[in-house]
C-alpha cells in the first residue's frame, strides 16, 4: 500500500506536465488507455533514460498540401520543462521522444483526418505546413514543425 500512495504523490506532483502528454504516451502506445496505465504513464515522464537514433533523420518536410505529406518530419512541444519530439518518415514509421526516451512505432492514414498508430489507437489530426494538432478523446496536443 505505501507503494500506491507514493505513486498517487508521483503523479500528483506533476500533473500539469502529465495531462498534456497523455495523449502522446496513449498514442505511442507505452500506455494503454486506463486510469491504472495513464498513472503508470505519469511516473515515466518523471524517469529519463538513453535515446535511441530518431529514424529517418533524412526526411525532409511536406512536398504537398495532403495530410499525408504534410506530416512527414520533425515536430516538437512543450509540456513544462519537457520537450517532445515527434519524427513521422514516409512509409509509415515514427518516433517520438520524451524526457530522452525515444519509441518507435508504425502509423496508418484511415482518412484525411484519422490515424492509427500502432495498429490499436486512432486519433484525429489535424496538419497544415507548420502546425500539428492530435486529439484522442478529449486531450489534445499541438506541435509546431522543427525547423
Amino acid at each position: 500500500m505505501d507503494n500506491q500512495v507514493e505513486i498517487k504523490r508521483a503523479v500528483d506532483a506533476c500533473v500539469s506536465i502529465t495531462g498534456y502528454l497523455r495523449v502522446v504516451l496513449v498514442a505511442i502506445g507505452l500506455v494503454a488507455a486506463s486510469p491504472v496505465a495513464l498513472d503508470i504513464a505519469d511516473l515515466l515522464l518523471l524517469r529519463e533514460g538513453p535515446s535511441l537514433s530518431a529514424a529517418s533523420a533524412a526526411e525532409k518536410g511536406p512536398t504537398t498540401n495532403r495530410p499525408q505529406d504534410l506530416i512527414i518530419g520533425k515536430w516538437w512541444s512543450m509540456a513544462g520543462s519537457q520537450k517532445v519530439m515527434l519524427e513521422f518518415a514516409k512509409g509509415g514509421a515514427y518516433t517520438t521522444t520524451v524526457g530522452g526516451q525515444t519509441t518507435r512505432g508504425t502509423y496508418k492514414w484511415l482518412d484525411d483526418s484519422t490515424l492509427e498508430l500502432n495498429k490499436t489507437q486512432k486519433m484525429k489530426v489535424t496538419v497544415s505546413e507548420d502546425e500539428l494538432t492530435m486529439t484522442i478523446g478529449n486531450e489534445t496536443s499541438k506541435f509546431e514543425r522543427e525547423r
